[in-house]
């Protein structure tokens, strides 16, 4: 297993440090704003001293010497702060290096965290203050320190298992319908598609169980552009720019809404999640609004809310983020699955001869390999101050819990790849059987902020490399989102958030649901 960063104090964990850390902008006065784009002429290396001094205690402004390069340079890497191979430390440090460099460097080791590394921190920030770097560390560490406001999650398929979650949440949505074409290429609203996005029986169990905590639950209604009829038009533009289908789509989701009935029981929803996926069309965007506009004053009709799912605009340019921003009342960004689908998109020069150096981050916040497809990017897009959404607290920063599987395969001689989607019970089965072998080769990518193990299955002769999410990478996108001021966070889906909590099964970080808890200022 990758060595990990066990030294570093600058440790930012909710469960200790939100019940111990005062916030210290009122002492020391008012934090001086500074251009979105700039930090007032902070260098990299000035900025890369202040954040190394504050991190090892062995370390100190003096001993950090701006002339050396070379050694601030390794330091940085050696925290795993700086992945870059060239690095310019006489440039002036932009605001994404400087939070990026900062979510690197506070990192997350619940193994190795103890009281005590949480007040000596707390102490060192509160000397902070005194140097412009001083002032923008403490700007970010004073916004990650604050808990999360609001948890959403969503329930659908295989979430009963995690049924106990839900008293946690301040809100949950049920993805149990979706459009789809119909037999006379019109679009219906279904809430039956066969291991798909249904109700399922026994459906008023998890219902029950919000209305008793007093949780607001929504009906998540499903659609992608991706789905086509027989004349090639896909679904969503199917919906959007044909005025009758339109029509009978709102008056089917508010129908639905008001009175879902299954088994002779029924319930009435307090809102509904547009889940509209695969809009790469800018011209869609323009009809999206209207349909929405259109949903939300037949919501407001009897006081129901809507959320609206987004993705990244790098590839689905069909999002106007400012205006959905302005017409719902939450937008639910899914930052997530940015990995290649297929080999032939992998950007490792020959996958079969490199196969341990598959690159295929989940949630990269910064991407190498495919520029400005990233968490990162998408939370600086839907928080752009032209084209994003001015309310943040509208915004919530979707967490998902796949995994990615490349599997190498031996046939008579010749290699093929294969994919995967593991659970992550067969994840930590699989974590646990290679420790207990004593050929466990866990890793975890500072550059991305993500983990990957890799193993051999002797019995199946097959190489395999899994990408996946664990606390550290969870809570490094909760950090990032607090720097945008984004402090509501949802998840998809219940029934598969890592929750392996035990003592002895620390070194895997797979008690992702514990730490989000925590975040929340649940413990």
């Amino acid at each position: 297993m990758k060595k990990i960063l066990s030294r570093i104090i600058f440790i930012c964990t909710v469960t200790l440090v939100l019940s111990i850390i005062p916030i210290y902008g009122e002492e020391l006065g008012p934090i001086p704003a500074v251009p979105q784009d700039t930090t007032g002429g902070i260098t990299k290396a000035s900025f890369l001293r202040t954040l190394l001094s504050l991190i090892h205690d062995d370390l100190s402004l003096e001993t950090v010497s701006d002339s050396d390069s070379s050694n601030l340079i390794d330091l940085g890497k050696q925290y795993g702060i700086i992945v870059e191979s060239q690095y310019d430390l006489n440039q002036e440090i932009t605001k994404k290096d400087a939070e990026l460099m900062f979510i690197r460097a506070i990192g997350y080791d619940p193994i190795k965290l103890s009281i005590q590394d949480s007040k000596a921190l707390l102490q060192k920030m509160s000397t902070l203050g005194q140097t412009p770097e001083e002032k923008l560390i403490l700007e970010m560490y004073q916004k990650i320190s604050s808990p999360l406001e609001e948890l959403h999650g969503f329930y659908a398929m295989k979430s009963y298992t995690q049924l106990d979650f839900i008293p946690a949440l301040d809100s949950l949505s049920f993805g149990w319908s979706q459009l789809a074409f119909d037999e006379n290429n019109g679009v219906s609203l279904k809430t039956d598609a066969q291991g798909g996005l249904a109700i399922p029986s026994g459906f008023m169990e998890p219902i029950s169980k919000a209305r008793e905590h007093q949780i607001p639950i929504q009906l998540m209604v499903y659609a992608s552009q991706g789905t086509k009829n027989s004349e090639g038009t896909g679904l969503v533009e199917r919906i959007l720019l044909d005025s009758e289908v339109k029509t009978k789509v709102i008056q089917e989701i508010i129908r639905q809404i008001l009175d879902t009935t299954k088994d002779g029981l029924s319930v009435t929803f307090d809102g509904v999640v547009i889940d509209f996926e695969e809009i790469k069309d800018p011209a869609l965007a323009a009809s999206l609004n209207q349909f929405l506009q259109e949903l939300k004053i037949e919501l407001d009709k009897t006081n129901k809310k809507l959320y609206v799912a987004v993705q990244p605009r790098k590839y689905y340019k069909g999002y106007d983020y400012k205006t959905i921003g302005e017409i719902a009342d939450k937008v639910i960004l899914m930052a997530h699955d940015y990995h290649p689908r297929q080999v032939e998109a992998l950007s490792t020069i020959n996958p079969i001869e490199n196969f341990t150096q598959i690159q295929s981050p989940l949630t990269p916040i910064v991407n190498q390999y495919n520029k400005d497809f990233d968490v990162y990017t998408a939370l600086q897009e839907i928080t752009d101050s032209h084209t994003g959404i001015s309310d943040r607290s509208k915004i919530s920063l979707q967490l998902s819990f796949n995994a990615i599987q490349w599997r190498k395969i031996e046939n008579n001689g010749s290699f093929t790849i294969e994919t995967a989607n593991p659970t992550y019970d067969a994840l930590r089965n699989r974590l646990l059987a290679e420790l207990q072998k004593g050929t466990l080769n866990m890793q975890y990518s500072k550059a991305y902020e993500n983990p990957y193990f890799i193993y051999f299955d002797q019995e199946k002769n097959i190489h395999n490399i899994i990408w996946y999410e664990d606390s550290r990478s969870v809570l490094s996108k909760i950090n990032l989102a607090k720097l945008f001021d984004i402090k509501d966070i949802s998840l998809w889906r219940l029934g598969n958030i890592p929750n392996y909590d035990n003592h002895e099964e620390q070194f895997m970080y797979l008690d992702a649901w514990q730490q989000i808890l925590n975040a929340k200022g649940i413990h």
